[in-house]
């Protein structure tokens, strides 16, 4: 609580200083864990002890030159195996959650498995969970996904908008509890613009110099850049947003100039207007994409935001309404199946 090296010669609360109250309960082990979770862990171990099952293999371990031995566990009764394996359990679902949400987007199971395939294909971009699994952000980042299905799904069933709200609103406390940079994602911190303006002035305060002293707040790599090129996944974005944005263009400039006509020729218009106007969510990803893009260009680190959206928007190219033009069914596939070869190899 009282940290007095940190900031010395000044005295601080740590836990307020460095957002450390999700982590703040401690399981029966000295490892602190997520509240969630360390309760969730003292049930498993609890239910396990009373079965007579056993959880954890534990040894001690010589370490020599007169030092002390020390115990290592391994096994589900062990904190800090309960934690890596429910994060990676939690990010194995999200995988689903990622073909859910290219599915409903794009109107076809295919755009669900263009989703999946484009995240395996960018996997390093997208997140670090196979390297650092411990991270806030790794039990955080699921929660976001689910919030963006949300809000797709909100525009397009507006019978059920009051249950989506409440689901919406649990999905954004679940994100933003466990993880301290979820609230730059949702621009609610009002140092994300001190952040953004260090980047072009000699601006400077504590968070700035905390931030910009390690290369994840620095501006985004060239070679990510091109990775992105050479995976095909910014092309077909940029493509599918340039299709999108010529739309939405017509669509506003044909309503702009739309003459009045008689009351019964208003309904068939208004009628003919909901259903060209239907497809809305795909405007908001684009206008999403284009915010994470210029985020993840000024901040690194927003790249494991980016690339997740980018192969979620890249499921649209399975859309009737985007590429209905190119033909028939089998041809659109075909079309697809070479796109994904490209980018395989």
């Amino acid at each position: 609580m009282n940290d007095r090296f940190s900031e010395y010669p000044l005295v601080i609360n740590a836990l307020k200083r460095f957002h450390q109250y999700p982590e703040s309960v401690y399981s029966s082990d000295p490892l602190s864990v997520d509240i969630f979770l360390g309760s969730l862990f003292r049930i498993y171990t609890g239910t396990m002890d009373f079965f007579g099952i056993p959880t954890k293999a534990c040894w001690n371990v010589n370490r020599g030159d007169g030092l002390n031995p020390v115990e290592s566990c391994e096994g589900m009764g062990d904190a800090a195996y309960f934690y890596v394996s429910c994060v990676f359990v939690l990010n194995g679902v999200m995988m689903s959650l990622f073909f859910l949400y290219g599915t409903y987007l794009s109107g076809s199971r295919l755009g669900g498995v263009i989703t999946v395939l484009c995240l395996f294909f960018n996997h390093g971009e997208s997140t670090r969970v196979m390297w650092t699994p411990p991270l806030r952000e790794s039990f955080s980042y699921p929660f976001f996904v689910l919030q963006m299905l949300l809000l797709t799904r909100i525009p397009r069933r507006s019978n059920s908008r009051g249950r989506s709200l409440v689901a919406l609103g649990a999905c954004n406390v679940l994100f933003l509890l466990p993880w301290p940079f979820a609230q730059f994602v949702l621009l609610t911190q009002a140092h994300i613009g001190n952040l953004i303006r260090s980047k072009f002035t000699n601006y400077k305060d504590f968070h700035t110099l905390m931030y910009t002293c390690v290369a994840e707040f620095d501006f985004m790599e060239l070679e990510t850049l091109l990775g992105y090129v050479k995976m095909l996944i910014l092309l077909v974005n940029i493509v599918i947003v340039a299709i999108i944005s010529g739309k939405a263009i017509k669509e506003v400039w044909s309503s702009v100039r739309r003459e009045r006509v008689d009351s019964k020729e208003d309904i068939d218009i208004d009628t003919k207007q909901t259903a060209q106007f239907a497809n809305g969510e795909m405007v908001y990803h684009s206008l999403q994409l284009v915010a994470f893009a210029v985020l993840a260009i000024l901040v690194m680190r927003i790249k494991l935001f980016l690339a997740p959206l980018m192969c979620i928007m890249a499921s649209l190219i399975c859309s009737r309404e985007l590429f209905g033009w190119i033909g028939e069914h089998f041809k659109r596939h075909i079309t697809v199946f070479g796109i994904l070869s490209i980018m395989a190899i």
